[in-house]
C-alpha cells in the first residue's frame, strides 16, 4: 500500500481554522462598529471577548473540517 500524497502542504483543518478566525473577527468588528454600546458594559474585557469570538470561530471551523490524511 502506498502512502497518500497530500494535494497541498497545508492541512484543510488549518485553512478552515484561519478562515474561521477571520470571519469571527469580522463579525465581532462589524457588531462593535454598528452597535458600540453592546460591548460597553464589558469595559476592559472587550478585547478578551473579541479574541474569544475569533478563537471560537477558528476552533469550531477546524473541528468541523475533515482531513483525509490525518483521520
Amino acid at each position: 500500500m502506498t502512502n497518500p500524497t497530500p494535494e497541498t502542504t497545508i492541512s484543510p483543518k488549518v485553512i478552515a481554522g484561519a478562515l474561521g478566525a477571520v470571519v469571527g473577527a469580522g463579525l465581532a468588528a462589524a457588531v462593535a462598529a454598528l452597535t458600540p454600546e453592546l460591548f460597553a458594559p464589558l469595559g476592559a474585557w472587550q478585547g478578551v471577548v473579541f479574541a474569544a469570538v475569533s478563537a471560537a470561530g477558528s476552533a469550531l471551523a477546524g473541528y468541523l473540517v475533515r482531513d483525509p490524511l490525518r483521520g
